[in-house]
């Protein structure tokens, strides 16, 4: 299949950690660039002092080489900041309720999933307006970005992939009837938790 021969997917069962409260604060832009930058293999959102409490009701945070990315749930008022500080960019403010669970950034795009609208969204990360990439599944939760496609794992556990240029998708069958149930990637690599 064409979703197979861009990136390689990857099945295994493990443990996926992220940025707590507990983390230590980067005191400084600078070193939180730094910090971010000499990451070996994954790149996770900056704790900085301050920063999480300023933002009005994030629920997602994503970020690529330049921006940090950051939106609510209901409405998926997206918002973004240079990543050594700066001013905040509203990208857009949807008119109908999103419920919107989880983002990546991929192609020059950040893609989220709508529970409300059982699809898949983009905008440019410079902004712009929203575009339905895709149907998928029911009640998309958990998205990613791999190989050129954008992969999206639905409340039942099915895993849908998505050609962002055209808009075709497919579910990918179940590995021994496994339901799908978290997923990252590094762009090139797609890591499916079962």
């Amino acid at each position: 299949d064409a979703w197979m021969k861009r990136g390689r997917l990857t099945l295994f069962v493990g443990i996926l950690v992220g940025c707590s409260s507990a983390a230590r604060p980067v005191e400084t832009p600078t070193a939180q660039k730094e910090a971010v930058d000499s990451a070996p293999d994954a790149v996770a959102a900056p704790c900085r002092a301050g920063f999480l409490g300023q933002l009005s009701g994030p629920i997602e945070v994503a970020i690529d080489r330049e921006r940090i990315f950051w939106k609510s749930y209901r409405f998926a008022v997206t918002e973004s900041q240079p990543r050594d500080g700066g001013p905040t960019t509203k990208l857009f403010e949807p008119k109908l309720p999103m419920h919107s669970e989880d983002m990546v950034v991929g192609g020059g795009h950040l893609y989220w999933t709508s529970k409300e609208q059982n699809a898949v969204f983009r905008v440019a990360t410079g902004g712009g307006k929203e575009e339905k990439v895709a149907s998928v599944g029911e009640m998309p939760e958990d998205i990613a970005f791999a190989g050129g496609f954008v992969y999206a794992i639905d409340w039942k556990g099915e895993l849908f992939w998505i050609n962002p240029e055209n808009g075709t998708s497919g579910r990918v069958p179940r590995p021994a009837g496994k339901a799908a149930q978290r997923m990252s990637s590094d762009g090139k690599e797609l890591v499916v938790v079962l």
